[in-house]
């Protein structure tokens, strides 16, 4: 046995000795790479790792089994990667990455090696909401998410900053029915929070994959405990002066199921809102401020909760910022405020007039309520402090209150700069730090810089000199700035900032510059900006290829395609800046159109006019046609059949009322199974499609009801008629062609005509913000609904069924209808009215605010309407180009705009649109900008529209 066991001991030496032999003994011509002073080959294959900061390692070969009298020398594809010397093959790795390694004899014979660069991280920390959590426990309600952020540092050798973002990060949950960790990217996840229990939630990084992530002994680890509690609270309190909120189990919006008592008198309760998970109930008063003293809440189930509610009083007063306050021919500062009471409700309306407000013996003006102004009968000298505001008792209440003090300072200046990077005027305007070699359009691109003063104020772009913020440029990339000239004031992604000169017009190479931007006002605690831009070499796409819809192809509908693309060094393209220069053929059928993202990646969009075709790409580089895709596109999608009427519709009146059902609430589906939008169906009339209406057996006079092909308004009555007879009334709505019903598309439902006693659930539709200007009378605009016992449906009330009063206690005086006051000015007010039904038996009273303003009506906001956009090679007016826009004043009202400019701007120097807005564009980009110039008041818009 002994002498079986040397002989078999003898063959696993053997074994491993011809194992650690490199291949190329096997075959004694083959050549390879070695580490010098070891038998470990490297190949394209067997790739080596290095560590940035690390040893350097020696590379050797074998050529021939020979080594030693074969010259050659050694090239690194990335050198700043990792740089080899050579001709002694000593590598040093400097940066995260992978290269080829190349030896090249100079008999010819070519070896290759991949080699990695990688960063060693020396630990792994858990992040929430800025604070590390390691090896913490942390508390979370059911439903409540976590944000979570791992940062991995680098070992302090490396030469390279930041994390070590080679590493891998994998999840590991114990009870996975207690949380769920969703992944965003590598290093950030969220933890949902799913039902009561406490679990692990560990996270370990390697390079490995997970399976071997702890084989490596350079994977990273750290964990955090989640302890997961319910979200319901049981209890009530008071949350406003006349409201209660509770939370707990069983609760319902029903006014009815909760009994209200103060000191045993039974309270009349307003409404209560449910929250929309059910959990808590906000029920609100009758009385606006009841009396204070000790309540209960009595559910339908029984169950009794106990709080103590107090009247609303002023409790607080808080001073805002003080308008800067300068040296010079300064004489008043402008002071906010605002008094709120015991349960933080702003309540300065009502008692700053009874507020005692002194600011250290300079005059105040407090005649407009949140807002003091003192005045000095001389000019404030720089460090002198101004105010000290105080107050001492509001209506014989005592509050607490700030007690600022204002200290006027110097004139304001350049204090701080910080390099934003590369501001481009392409359309996208927005901020990057990096531009592509070649040549620089003048004022086209621009150096960005947030100049702020040392208020910590943006420095207004004006003042802004070559004088006061002085820029240099290090590098021999080209890139410099015209500093002669007055930098100009740009936004990007709501950031305002002032882009501080030009580029000048020139041509750039690839490389890296360093800009430094100096304030120059002040001596001391001034920031500098510095930092790099980065010139990259260009490249162009070479080809791009299997091009196929992502979803049904569609006649005149928009369709998402993939695609793959690659570039002249055949890596992959995703870049918009690159791929909409690629052109396409378009003669057979297809506009095929490319759309720029976010992340400055393109999607790309076919919109086929016709059933067949085929798609031909084109990429600048080469000239050819690199690709040809054959499509077959289905018929243009139009009404099939009317689904129903949306839940949020009136679906009938009170008696001798008004059955009205606008034409935007009526669902449509088309042949394919999809639902219409109001927009898609409306472009259906044209091909002849439409609509029938019949109650009972009378077809019914619908005025502009989209029959017989004639569009329709979303807005109009599309269901109209003189109540009927009390009771249920049947409606049948079916889809036309050519004037004739399709069969099978209609829709049948019921609307009702009921007496008001029968209603219940009263609830009114008021808008927040009404228009009171103009000198004449505005009626109220308001519409009230009740609920049918019998069927649940939303029954709109006549003007007759309920009377509209003031609140009681409203203060005298106040205006009931705008525009009677004889006021002149910007007024702004607030009415308290309450609506009394006439006839429902038990309905409550209900109590609502409109808030008035007599401000001139300016369009605030611009919207793109559904399927607009711009057809290249199409002439346009501006009112052409303005009818593709909703604008809505301040109050949300439509408001129509004429006499505007309209400019295009982000286009290719083909895109023509001359100020008064008729032009003929010949537009290649997508998401063209369009600035929009109103001639009432100062208002512009910018909005995008894609060419197609």
């Amino acid at each position: 046995m002994k002498k079986l066991a040397r002989f078999l001991s003898a063959v696993l030496v053997l074994a491993m000795v011809v194992s650690l032999v490199p291949a190329a003994s096997a075959n004694a011509a083959k050549n390879y790479i070695f580490i010098s002073g070891t038998k470990t080959q490297v190949s394209t294959e067997k790739k080596l790792t290095m560590w940035v900061g690390g040893k350097a390692v020696n590379l050797d070969y074998m050529i021939n089994k020979k080594s030693a009298g074969i010259s050659g020398t050694w090239k690194s594809s990335k050198p700043s990667v990792i740089k080899i010397d050579k001709a002694t093959g000593e590598m040093k790795a400097l940066k995260n990455g992978g290269v080829v390694i190349t030896f090249k004899a100079k008999n010819g014979t070519k070896l290759k090696a991949g080699v990695y660069a990688r960063t060693r991280a020396t630990a792994l920390n858990i992040n929430s909401n800025g604070e590390n959590v390691n090896a913490k426990e942390l508390t979370l309600k059911v439903g409540e998410v976590l944000p979570v952020s791992i940062d991995m540092p680098v070992n302090k050798t490396a030469l390279q900053s930041g994390s070590a973002s080679s590493y891998k990060v994998y999840p590991e949950v114990e009870d996975t029915s207690v949380v769920q960790v969703i992944k965003s990217s590598n290093t950030e996840y969220k933890i949902n929070a799913a039902k009561e229990g406490t679990t692990k939630v560990n996270f370990v990084a390697n390079y490995s994959k997970e399976a071997n992530v702890r084989k490596n002994k350079y994977y990273k680890e750290n964990y955090v405990t989640i302890k997961v509690e319910s979200d319901v609270a049981e209890g009530a309190k008071q949350t406003a002066v006349n409201q209660i909120t509770v939370t707990g189990k069983g609760l319902t919006n029903v006014v009815a199921d909760y009994a209200v008592k103060c000191n045993g008198a039974p309270i009349a309760l307003a409404s209560a809102v449910l929250s929309s998970d059910g959990k808590s109930v906000v029920l609100t008063t009758n009385s606006a401020n009841p009396m204070a003293g000790s309540y209960t809440v009595t559910l339908k189930s029984g169950k009794v909760y106990e709080l103590t509610m107090a009247q609303s009083g002023p409790s607080k007063i808080e001073f805002g910022k003080a308008a800067t306050i300068v040296t010079g021919n300064s004489k008043q500062v402008k002071i906010t405020y605002k008094i709120l009471d015991q349960f933080g409700t702003d309540v300065t309306a009502k008692y700053y007039s009874a507020a005692t407000i002194t600011v250290n013996g300079y005059t105040v003006d407090k005649t407009k309520a949140g807002v003091i102004i003192a005045t000095s009968t001389t000019d404030f000298v720089a460090g002198l402090t101004v105010v000290a505001p105080s107050v001492i008792a509001i209506s014989g209440s005592t509050v607490a209150s700030d007690s600022k003090s204002y200290t006027v300072s110097a004139a304001a200046g350049p204090h701080t700069v910080k390099l934003l990077g590369i501001y481009k005027l392409d359309g996208s305007n927005h901020v990057a730090t990096s531009l592509m070699e070649g040549d620089v359009t003048a004022n086209q691109v621009y150096l960005a810089l947030e100049v702020r003063d040392q208020y910590g104020d943006l420095f207004p772009v004006a003042s802004i000199t070559k004088d006061n913020v002085i820029v240099s440029v290090v590098g021999a990339t080209g890139l410099a700035f015209d500093t002669t000239t007055k930098p100009v004031a740009l936004k990007a992604n709501g950031a305002e900032f002032a882009a501080g000169y030009p580029v000048k017009a020139g041509k750039i190479l690839a490389g890296t510059s360093t800009v430094t931007a100096v304030p120059v006002s002040f001596a001391d605690g001034r920031v500098t900006g510095s930092g790099t831009i980065t010139v990259t070499a260009a490249t162009k796409v070479s080809s791009i290829s299997n091009i196929s819809q992502l979803a049904t192809l569609k006649v005149g509908s928009k369709t998402e395609f993939s695609f793959t693309a690659y570039d002249n060094n055949n890596q992959v393209v995703t870049s918009y800046d690159l791929l909409k220069n690629v052109n396409f053929s378009m003669s057979q059928g297809i506009t095929m159109k490319w759309e720029k993202q976010s992340n400055g990646t393109a999607k790309l969009y076919g919109t086929p006019s016709t059933q067949y075709g085929s798609i031909i790409a084109q990429p600048p580089a080469l000239g050819a046609q690199i690709t040809s895709q054959t499509f077959t596109a289905y018929e243009k999608a139009y009404p099939y059949s009317v689904l129903g009427i949306k839940s949020d519709a009136s679906l009938g009146a009170v008696k001798g009322g008004t059955i009205n059902v606008p034409f935007k609430y009526i669902k449509v589906q088309n042949q394919y199974g999809e639902e219409m939008t109001t927009d898609e169906v409306l472009a259906s009339f044209a091909s002849g499609y439409g609509f029938e209406i019949t109650f009972g057996s009378n077809t019914a006079a619908v005025a502009n009801a989209g029959s017989n092909g004639t569009p329709a308004n979303g807005d109009a009555t599309f269901i109209g008629a003189a109540a009927l007879a009390s009771g249920s009334n049947s409606v049948n709505i079916a889809v036309t062609k050519g004037g004739k019903a399709v069969a099978g598309s209609d829709y049948q439902t019921n609307l009702q005509c009921v007496e008001l006693s029968e209603l219940s659930n009263f609830k009114i539709e008021v808008p927040t913000l009404v228009y009171g200007g103009g000198g004449a009378a505005t009626n109220l605009p308001i519409s009230v609904y009740g609920t049918a016992a019998s069927t649940g449906n939303k029954i709109k009330l006549k003007d007759s069924d309920y009377t509209v009063v003031l609140r009681p206690g409203t203060v005298a005086g106040t205006i009931e209808n705008p525009g009677t006051d004889g006021k002149t000015g910007d007024n702004e007010y607030s009415v308290e009215y309450m609506i009394v039904v006439s006839d429902a038996v038990g309905s409550p009273d209900i109590k609502f605010t409109v808030n008035y303003s007599e401000k001139a009506r300016v369009a605030t906001t611009c919207e793109l309407k559904s399927g607009a956009y711009l057809k290249n090679n199409t002439t346009y007016t501006a009112a052409q180009i303005l009818a593709m826009f909703d604008f809505k004043d301040q109050y949300g009202d439509a408001i129509a705009v004429t006499g505007s400019r309209v400019t295009i701007t982000g286009t290719t120097k083909n895109a023509t649109l001359t100020n008064n807005g008729t032009a003929t564009t010949s537009v290649k980009d997508a998401d063209v900008t369009l600035t929009v110039i109103f001639t009432v008041g100062t208002q512009t818009f910018s909005r995008t529209i894609t060419v197609y």
